[in-house]
């Protein structure tokens, strides 16, 4: 099997994925002889990929924690220390709502960090976890968007249903302003556009309730854990998204081992059309995270049209800080790209010109009929001219970072929604 290449990654990039891959034999060489400059660098990265508390517990359990300069090393300690009482705060606030919506007849599920961190890493405070994203039943929207206040919460933008669930799997964040924390109230794992063969409802009768943080919650199946955080990674983010899923990977694996139903993880990921970004996923977690992924798995799953360049793609997208692809406005590039026939093309292009009121509410959250056209226009490009000038500048002094991003996403998720057959 055609290793990934990465051989374009940078010193630090490499020696990070010594250390969470594993290579003890490589790496007590190789970290040895870093210079204090050197582990700032490295560090550096590691916090980019927010992996700090991950990070110095990998070194420890290689015997290459020492190798840390003291006063890097004290900060590691006490960014681990910060980080567990972080994550004890979020499970007990999602356990008090968890609490209010029983009360209330309503399910709820925990999704993604707030899963992995208390049921398969070692300890709670070594996957950081940022916001609360908790799945509930389409017909409770309604009833948790009007009823959030009395948790504390309110709406970062305008909530209307309709657009909602049309456009997307979660309400806009709501945030209690009070305790700094942010819930995203989900209907789905996916975007409308995408769960054409995703349905929600297995999900919920596969459910299971197991104990988190010492309380009983209803959470996903092993099998559909590991399938949601591999979809989140490949086709919601198409690889943009850093390198926490797959260290998530790796630990659901090694955590479910002797249960895990990889029969169950094959068939889903063919009925639901998703073996091209599994595949990638599943791929990149066992050469670079040392997942136990089965080879027979990668081998049910494995694209006849795999090659070098995609590995690549996906490999470099990893390093990738998700916050340069939102904060220089690149969606807009990425869905005229990604858009089929010059129709699509064209209208994506007169959004991202003259937005609509879906757009401006997508966007913005500006709830349709307060701006007229001229207003919405004037609005819109107020906030996107900066960005535009911000590009040009840095095109102009070569380190203009969004465009080959936009074109690595751009070809790794038209590579990924081709069907097999194609």
């Amino acid at each position: 099997m055609q290793q990934i290449p990465h051989q374009h990654l940078s010193s630090a990039q490499q020696q990070l994925l010594l250390v969470v891959g594993h290579q003890r034999a490589e790496l007590a060489a190789r970290i040895s002889s870093l210079s204090t400059t050197e582990w700032e660098t490295l560090l550096n990265e590691v916090k980019a990929q927010h992996l700090e508390t991950f990070f110095y517990q990998e070194l420890r359990r290689l015997g290459g924690a020492t190798a840390v300069p003291s006063l890097l090393r004290d900060q590691l300690v006490e960014q681990h220390r910060q980080q567990t009482y972080r994550n004890f705060q979020l499970y007990q606030e999602f356990f008090r709502i968890h609490d209010a919506l029983a009360a209330a007849g309503m399910p709820a599920i925990p999704l993604k960090g707030m899963h992995v961190a208390a049921t398969v890493y070692e300890n709670i405070g070594e996957r950081a976890v940022g916001d609360l994203d908790i799945l509930i039943p389409l017909d409770a929207l309604e009833l948790i968007a009007e009823h959030a206040a009395e948790l504390g919460y309110t709406p970062t933008k305008p909530v209307m249903l309709e657009t909602v669930t049309r456009t997307s799997h979660h309400l806009p964040p709501f945030v209690h302003r009070e305790k700094k924390i942010l819930v995203e109230w989900h209907w789905h794992i996916a975007p409308p556009q995408r769960h054409h063969h995703l349905a929600i409802d297995p999900f919920w009768r596969r459910a299971r309730i197991i104990s988190l943080a010492g309380k009983e919650t209803l959470t996903f199946s092993p099998e559909d854990l590991l399938c949601h955080t591999a979809h989140h990674l490949s086709y919601q983010h198409e690889f943009s998204f850093g390198m926490r899923s797959l260290c998530d990977i790796r630990h659901i694996v090694a955590c479910y081992r002797d249960s895990l139903d990889w029969d169950a993880v094959v068939a889903r990921t063919r009925t639901w059309q998703l073996e091209r970004g599994f595949y990638l996923a599943f791929r990149i977690a066992r050469e670079f995270f040392a997942a136990d992924i089965p080879t027979a798995v990668l081998e049910a799953l494995r694209p006849a049209d795999i090659d070098a360049h995609i590995l690549e793609l996906a490999a470099t997208q990893l390093f990738v800080d998700p916050h340069t692809f939102s904060r220089q406005g690149a969606g807009a590039l990425l869905e005229i790209r990604n858009a089929k026939g010059w129709r699509a093309k064209a209208f994506n292009m007169k959004e991202a010109v003259f937005p609509s009121e879906q757009k401006m509410f997508r966007r913005y959250g500006i709830s349709p009929g307060r701006l007229s056209a001229a207003g919405r226009i004037t609005f819109h490009w107020r906030r996107l001219l900066p960005v535009l000038l911000e590009m040009g500048r840095r095109r102009w002094q070569g380190t203009e970072m969004v465009t080959p991003i936009v074109q690595r996403r751009s070809a790794l998720g038209s590579w990924m929604n081709r069907r097999n057959n194609d």
